[in-house]
C-alpha cells in the first residue's frame, strides 16, 4: 500500500507490499502518484511471481543462486567454484534423489 505526505515542500512516497519497501521523493503531486502505482504493480508482480516458482531441479536452484545471490559477494570466486562442482554433479537430477544422495553419504550433516 502507497502512502504519501507532503514534507519539506515535497512529497514522499511509502510503498510497502509484503516485505517489499521502497520510498522515493518528488516536487510534484502527480509524479508521486503515478510513480506510487507502478511501484504497486511491480511489488505485485514480485510477489505474485516469487509465490508460484518452483524450479524443477537442483541445478535450476544453483544458477538461480549463482546469478542473483554470488555474483554480489566479495568471495564470489570461491563460491563459484563450489556452486559450479554442485551444478557438474546434480545436473537432470530430481530434487529430492540428490539430497537424499548427499545426506546419506555425510553423516556429519
Amino acid at each position: 500500500m502507497a502512502s504519501i505526505r507532503r514534507r519539506n515542500g515535497k512529497y514522499q512516497v511509502q510503498i510497502r507490499v509484503g516485505s517489499y519497501s521502497r520510498s522515493q521523493s518528488f516536487c510534484k503531486l502527480n509524479d508521486a502518484k503515478s510513480w506510487a502505482r507502478k511501484e504497486e504493480e511491480l511489488a505485485e508482480q514480485r510477489r505474485y511471481l516469487g509465490s508460484k516458482y518452483e524450479p524443477c531441479n537442483l541445478a535450476e536452484i544453483l544458477v538461480r543462486y549463482k546469478r542473483d545471490i554470488t555474483a554480489y559477494k566479495q568471495s564470489c570466486a570461491t563460491e563459484r567454484f563450489v556452486l559450479k562442482a554442485l551444478y557438474l554433479k546434480s545436473t537432470s537430477q530430481k530434487i529430492k534423489s540428490f539430497v537424499h544422495e548427499v545426506f546419506q553419504n555425510n553423516p556429519e550433516t
